[in-house]
Formats: C-alpha cells, sequence, structure tokens
C-alpha cells in the first residue's frame, strides 16, 4: 500500500515538473505593460542607434548616441532626445560621410525635429505620434494595423528580464525590416530596445537601445517647450 502510493506521488511529480509553464499571450503582455507603465512618471536614459539599408547595391549606414528625457506632463506625455552621430551613404561605388546633431522634442501636441548643425537652424514640425512617444497600449494599436505580433521567449537586457514581442509586417517592403524584436522591461514596461532583423533572420537592420535608465528621475519640465532662434527656419509637415 504504502510503495503503490509511494509510486503515484512520483509520477505526479514527474508529470507537475514535465509541465512547463504556459506562456501568457501577446494581449496579456500588453495589458501587463500598460499598467507597468502608468506607474512609470518620467525616466532619463542614454540612447544608440545603429542602422544598416542596402537596396540594389546602394548602402546608407548610421551610429548614433544621445540623451533622452521622458515625462508625463499633466495629461500629456512630452520628451526631449539629443543625438550625435555619423550617416555614410554608399552610391555606386562612392562613399559620402555626414555628421550631424539633431534633437526630437514632442511637447504633448507636436513633435520638433531640429537639426542644430544647419545654419540657419531648420526644425521640422509634425503631428506628434502618440504610439511613439506614450504607453505600451498606443504603441501595440500602431503595431497591429500592419503587423503580426508574436510572442518570444524571455530575455535579458543589460541584466533586467524582458518581455520579447517579434512584429512582421503583413506587407514586406525591402527597405524595411523582416521583421522587428521589442524589448519591453518586465518592471517597468518600457521599451527598452528594438531590432530589425533583414530576410536571413539574423542580418540587423538597425537597432535601438535604452541602457542607464533611471524611472522616475527629476526632470526639467521647461525642457520641453519649444524655443527656437529668431532666425530659425520652421518647415510646417503638420497637414502631411
Amino acid at each position: 500500500m504504502f510503495l503503490n502510493c509511494h509510486l503515484i506521488g512520483m509520477q505526479a511529480t514527474v508529470l507537475f515538473l514535465g509541465q512547463a509553464a504556459t506562456p501568457p499571450t501577446v494581449e496579456e503582455v500588453e495589458k501587463k505593460l500598460i499598467e507597468l507603465r502608468e506607474k512609470v512618471t518620467s525616466f532619463v536614459a542614454r540612447v544608440s542607434t545603429i542602422q544598416k539599408h542596402e537596396v540594389k547595391g546602394n548602402i546608407t549606414e548610421s551610429d548614433s548616441t544621445g540623451t533622452i528625457d521622458w515625462m508625463r506632463k499633466g495629461d500629456k506625455v512630452v520628451y526631449r532626445s539629443k543625438t550625435s552621430g555619423h550617416t555614410s551613404f554608399t552610391r555606386y561605388g562612392q562613399s559620402t560621410v555626414v555628421e550631424a546633431t539633431s534633437t526630437s522634442l514632442c511637447d504633448g501636441e507636436f513633435l520638433y525635429q531640429i537639426y542644430e548643425d544647419e545654419v540657419p537652424l531648420r526644425a521640422i514640425k509634425r503631428k506628434n505620434d502618440l504610439s511613439l512617444s506614450a504607453d505600451g497600449g498606443l504603441m501595440f494599436q500602431r503595431m497591429r494595423q500592419d503587423h503580426s505580433l508574436t510572442m518570444l521567449a524571455d530575455e535579458p537586457v543589460d541584466g533586467v528580464d524582458c518581455y520579447v514581442v517579434e512584429a512582421t509586417p503583413n506587407k514586406p517592403n525591402e527597405a524595411a525590416a523582416a521583421k522587428t524584436l521589442m524589448y519591453f522591461q518586465k518592471e517597468t514596461g518600457i521599451n527598452v530596445k528594438n531590432v530589425g532583423l533583414a530576410k536571413d533572420g539574423t542580418s540587423k537592420v538597425f537597432t535601438h537601445s535604452y541602457f542607464d535608465i533611471k524611472v522616475n528621475a527629476a526632470v526639467d519640465p521647461e525642457q520641453f517647450t519649444f524655443k527656437p532662434p529668431p532666425d530659425a527656419v520652421i518647415v510646417d509637415k503638420t497637414a502631411d
């Protein structure tokens, strides 16, 4: 009797250990990320973006680093990101390298892209894309419009566990990534890394990363007000 019970207990233990935990669905992760981001009132981080696009032998490569300050300001989300780097263009075997410093400033209503190396300074004014500046829910809504979303296995980024979501475009574009891997911190819900992969599934079209992240850090709200120099050229593209 005791032996039979012992064997049954062992079998139950083996069955229990053999059952892997059911991975969360995209919808479950999306809900969790929205809840996490509601607790983030601000963050500051360093930014890195590396890109390489090749279409019919024409190659564009860029590498930039910088900073971002992000915060909730009333019922709006604002941010300011300043980056510096270089872009190389190879056309018909000839290469050109351009160094540039630029600032992206979202005041909650409009997005300004400011090119600081130009004289006079040029700023492009666009409609604010909330899916880029706000919380995970809007980002997922936008991605679903033209992508299929799939959960992948969790991975750490800089030692912090992350959910990984794979986005595959419904209509492939030769000039864009064949799929994008999006990494969201489990602790904060922040989208800390995006990696675009080429058709071969391994070559990277782009890698955009946040690191040295400080959540709910003190930031100066005045920096999110657009104050161009008197001679700045404002290119209004809000109607596009």
